[in-house]
């Protein structure tokens, strides 16, 4: 039974690896003194739900931090000052009346296909706060990694408010190279919006060192055989559900 103890780990370490399935392959490990299954029944308890709608949506964001100035890339200016625009020729795109920077041609030639917004306007003068991720308007470089003052990031707002669109994933994943400041965090939403930090999980969703499936499966079987003595003991039905979240989360990894 030594092989089934539970290993404890710290709640920064939830949001830094909180992945089920490494949980689970980790030898269903408890995190804060909840094993994996207790995990994925409180999480349906706190009213955190998916989306049941058919369209299930899914938005990659690719965050290009810092780059020119908007004068040199997609809002030139041609008619601007020469100590306005910028040092470059603009060119014709695809859509009439708009022009992109001359290095540009690949861009102008799918033009009707970006959106292109040119009234960004924030108080900070450089790329850290990025007051677009946050929605802070007021956000501005600290030394302190509080740039987004506490504003949740795009990607909490939307699984708070859509939720995953299925159970066994995480609704929002990150994977920035940087996580110094807060402005991809959840902000005053709380933790339960953060982003799974997919940078840090790689290698996790291998059986460890010493498990295989079938060794995996042998505890499941004992799991079953304790659930159904307690069973026979208190037809509880909070036991009950309990037993389908463990079987969820044990069905998560088997699937492969």
């Amino acid at each position: 039974m030594s092989d089934m103890r539970q290993t404890r780990v710290s709640t920064r370490s939830l949001i830094q690896v909180s992945s089920r399935r490494w949980f689970l392959q980790s030898g269903l490990s408890a995190l804060g003194g909840f094993t994996l299954p207790q995990l994925l029944q409180l999480q349906a308890a706190s009213g955190v739900t998916t989306s049941k709608s058919a369209d299930k949506k899914s938005v990659i964001l690719f965050w290009l931090s810092g780059g020119p100035s908007h004068l040199d890339m997609w809002d030139p200016k041609p008619e601007a000052p020469s100590e306005i625009r910028g040092p470059y020729r603009t060119i014709a795109t695809k859509i009439p009346g708009v022009q992109f920077c001359e290095h540009l041609p690949l861009q102008a030639s799918i033009a009707d296909k970006l959106s292109v917004i040119r009234s960004v306007d924030c108080s900070a003068s450089n790329h850290t706060p990025i007051t677009m991720q946050s929605g802070n308007p007021l956000a501005r470089r600290t030394d302190n990694g509080r740039d987004g003052d506490g504003y949740p990031s795009m990607g909490s707002v939307a699984a708070k408010f859509r939720g995953a669109n299925d159970p066994d994933l995480p609704p929002f994943v990150g994977l920035a190279d940087s996580w110094a400041a807060d402005v991809w965090e959840s902000g005053h939403m709380g933790s339960d919006f953060a982003p799974v930090k997919g940078a840090e999980l790689n290698g996790k969703f291998a059986m460890p060192p010493g498990i295989d499936a079938r060794r995996l499966q042998d505890r499941n079987d004992v799991r079953s055989q304790l659930d159904h003595f307690s069973r026979r003991i208190s037809n509880n039905i909070t036991l009950n559900r309990a037993d389908r979240y463990t079987q969820q989360a044990y069905d998560l990894v088997m699937s492969g």
